[in-house]
């Protein structure tokens, strides 16, 4: 698996997070003087959990550079220095209580990481322990919870912990990383087709390593036939919307819902953001704008839980040409083409 592979074995690795590595860097050369507990939040396929296991390298590297050298014996074996739990899986008070009992005995040299992986998923009263863990553990100790969800653990975790924000890449960040592989994978990619899977993983590292594993898999021909930019059918649609062409409108719909759920509410919600820069940033006055906006707020809620995007098509549509008659501007919304 190509996601095993480059796996980043070290911060400068790293893609992305500037933010986080600076932090992680700097808790690395002055360890003694470092917060010991640590939130690492962010979404799924950012790096959280590849970060705490460079940690416990770079906390106990022998070159004390801030990072791990990966030659040096510690960097090398961390094995006893390292503990991860599956929060989802042992997040209990009986847990909490065995780790707090494990790490009375501290080692004698060096740093011990123990990272609790999606810790929102620890019971209330498991926290509740774990927050005395916290705050009873030996200094030799670092905690680092990953969560996608900070925001369900205890505000006393929180306010105890330094919160390591870990943010998704840009699609210019995405597609250097996936060219980069691709080039040292022999894998036959264009710009166009590195983009497109960027495009797919919204900033998510390990989706789009697999994006590019489907590439190999299939080929990159493929994968364009297999994977559309939907977003380019929507100014084709709403176009057609506007010209009062139901019939081809409802052929581009169909088209449109033939592809998987989750790429249709990606293109769209990034079609959204084109539409809101347009009409907030640029000042853009077309009042159907604003309609497609408001459609999109209003259906929200129901596409979450229908995933009937072919009635939310149909019926932006008619609001699109409601009230048209001959004065009904005509002039095209295709400038939010890519």
């Amino acid at each position: 698996m190509l996601t095993q592979k480059y796996r980043p074995a070290s911060f400068a690795d790293v893609t992305g997070q500037s933010v986080a590595k600076s932090i992680l860097q700097a808790i690395s050369r002055h360890p003694k003087d470092a917060p010991r507990s640590l939130v690492f939040s962010g979404e799924r396929g950012l790096g959280k959990t590849t970060c705490s296991r460079i940690l416990v390298k770079s906390v106990n590297c022998k070159t004390r550079s801030g990072d791990a050298c990966n030659g040096c014996e510690v960097c090398k074996d961390t094995k006893h220095l390292y503990v991860e739990l599956d929060s989802g899986v042992v997040g209990n008070v009986d847990t909490m209580r065995d780790i707090r009992d494990t790490l009375t005995y501290a080692v004698s040299n060096g740093y011990r990481v123990v990272n609790l992986d999606e810790t929102q998923l620890v019971s209330k009263a498991g926290q509740g322990t774990l927050l005395k863990v916290l705050e009873e553990a030996p200094s030799g100790v670092f905690f680092v919870m990953c969560t996608t969800n900070p925001e369900l653990l205890l505000p006393t975790i929180i306010s105890r912990s330094l919160v390591v924000p870990f943010e998704p890449l840009s699609q210019n960040e995405m597609t250097q990383h996936l060219s980069k592989i691709a080039e040292l994978e022999g894998i036959q990619a264009s710009e166009d087709t590195l983009n497109r899977a960027a495009r797919r993983v919204n900033g998510h590292v390990r989706d789009g390593i697999q994006q590019l594993e489907m590439i190999k898999l299939i080929g990159e021909q493929g994968y364009k036939d297999t994977f559309k930019i939907i977003d380019e059918q929507f100014t084709v649609l709403l176009d057609l919307f506007i010209k009062g062409d139901l019939e081809k409108a409802k052929q581009v719909v169909l088209d449109i819902t033939s592809n998987p759920v989750i790429y249709i509410d990606q293109d769209f919600s990034v079609y959204i953001r084109r539409i809101l820069d347009d009409v907030y940033l640029n000042k853009n006055k077309d009042n159907r704008l604003k309609d497609i906006v408001n459609h999109w707020l209003r259906m929200h809620r129901y596409l979450k839980s229908t995933n009937d995007w072919y009635l939310f098509l149909m019926s932006l549509g008619g609001i699109l040409g409601k009230g048209g008659g001959d004065d009904r501007p005509t002039r095209p919304v295709n400038r939010f083409s890519r």
